[in-house]
């Protein structure tokens, strides 16, 4: 059996399984406003090969109560264990949003029914405490009653570094998360490399034969954040690890879900795809400070010493070349230069996760009484004070991988950052010439590493003009 969060969309799993359990849910109306509730608040889902056998969904009343909305389990799997899989589950993610206190509803004791009094028994056990009867909540011949449970926050695996320190009390369940469907924009239209256009402008990519213009890659990890965060909560903004290989160029209009699958208790294995299934990025999501091996450890660590053959277009880098160290930081309004001309309000009004804390109203309520900067947006900026490495041109390159690690986070928004750059990896494959540059953001108040930035960078060898041509593939 493996656990499935749905963020959004789960109505239709929740109409399905209400319907094996007529006897709590025998009511057309009620169904029907569960399965809209199921539909916009998140819903976890417990599978057995391809068939959905449980499930519950989540509505938060504040940020520190929520609320079982509505659980069910085929008749025939009752006993088995299921339904408390799925609430130590959806408890384990709400303490780590830092809810206190968790409610549920059923029927009250004094209408004197044998399947509910199993249900209230069911709650009880889980150490639900009765809070009130409410004999006109519903109507007069079901009584409600009220149970609701203290979560206590200091004994949560994840907060307390990870389901590991919890012995027994960890499950080995895999857990995915999956996100809604989203339509990423573009916001890379009037990029400027060195004073030509980027494979981002509509004719440019049509001259290499693309389709469209593509999306900017790193905009697909802000659909990982809110996965990360329903994993591992606060710590994901602090020690957070996302780390992805591209695989397929997304343009406006197409429709992209990002998942994640629980590897263990501070690791995931990530990936986001098109409706049609194409995959648009493969990768890992982990919570430092001891992070498993990422996608991007592999993958440099493939690549070793080994020689990357001759080169045209990148072929003044060497491994271990280092930028001077210079200053930057994201701020709200300004633009972030040529490459990225676009400000993070901007931003905001266009990425495809808000979060409250990525605004100074929202940041000023956050643990850290400060706005963060969006993973994606700590890809800018690295980017934003260079470096200028001797790169052949003018030619069109892209993003391959990109990883981005806090060390000690949050990046936060008007924070001055020191950058440091080095090349620590060169390769080429049957189209592209590439590069790999390691960034250090270190805070320019307190000289802490915050953040290290990986990005495997690629060059087309058909858009430099000096490539010989009986070299082209």
């Amino acid at each position: 059996m493996r656990l499935v969060w749905f963020e959004e969309g789960g109505g239709a799993t929740c109409a399905e399984l209400l319907a094996t359990v007529p006897h709590w849910f025998g009511k057309v109306e009620a169904n029907e406003e569960y399965r809209r509730v199921a539909d916009r608040c998140p819903t976890l889902v417990a599978m057995d090969g391809g068939q959905a056998v449980g499930f519950l969904t989540v509505v938060r009343h504040s940020p520190h109560a929520a609320e079982l909305h509505v659980m069910a389990v085929r008749p025939e799997l009752h006993r088995h264990g299921i339904g408390r899989t799925l609430v130590a589950a959806a408890e384990e993610r709400l303490r780590s949003e830092g809810v206190e206190y968790l409610q549920v509803k059923t029927l009250s004791a004094a209408a004197d029914d044998q399947p509910y009094l199993g249900t209230l028994a069911f709650y009880t056990a889980l150490d639900f405490r009765v809070l009130e009867e409410m004999p006109d909540l519903w109507d007069a011949d079901n009584a409600a009653v009220l149970l609701i449970k203290h979560l206590d926050l200091g004994t949560s695996g994840r907060e307390a570094g990870g389901m590991e320190d919890t012995g027994d009390a960890g499950f080995s369940t895999e857990v995915t998360v999956a996100g809604p469907w989203r339509l990423p924009v573009q916001m890379l239209e009037e990029q400027d490399i060195g004073g030509h256009s980027s494979i981002h402008d509509g004719d440019t990519a049509a001259s290499l034969g693309l389709d469209g213009a593509p999306i900017e890659a790193p905009t697909h990890f802000s659909q990982i954040d809110p996965l990360a965060a329903a994993l591992w909560g606060r710590r994901w903004f602090e020690r957070g690890c996302v780390s992805g290989h591209f695989r397929t160029m997304v343009v406006e209009g197409e429709q992209v879900q990002a998942t994640a699958t629980t590897t263990g208790p501070t690791s995931a294995r990530v990936e986001a795809h098109k409706a049609d299934g194409t995959p648009v990025l493969v990768g890992t999501a982990s919570i430092g400070p001891d992070h498993p091996r990422s996608e991007l450890d592999e993958r440099l660590a493939r690549l070793g010493d080994g020689d990357p053959g001759e080169l045209f277009v990148v072929d003044q880098l060497r491994v271990g070349m280092r930028s001077d160290e210079r200053e930057a930081a994201i701020t709200r309004d300004d633009r972030n230069g040529p490459g990225y001309p676009f400000s993070l309000a901007e931003k905001l009004e266009r990425i495809t996760e808000p979060h409250p804390w990525y605004t100074a109203e929202g940041g000023a309520l956050s643990p850290w009484g400060r706005a963060v900067v969006p993973m994606e947006m700590i890809s800018v900026l690295s980017a934003k004070a260079g470096p200028a490495w001797p790169v052949r041109g003018p030619a069109l390159g892209l993003f391959l991988d990109l990883e981005i690690r806090l060390v000690d986070g949050p990046v936060f928004v008007d924070q001055a950052y020191r950058l440091q750059h080095e090349v620590v990896g060169l390769s080429q494959s049957r189209r592209t010439e590439s590069y790999w540059t390691r960034t250090t953001i270190t805070d320019a108040d307190t000289g802490r590493l915050t953040a290290v930035v990986l990005l495997h960078s690629g060059v087309f060898k058909e858009s430099y003009a000096g490539y010989p041509k009986e070299r082209l593939a």
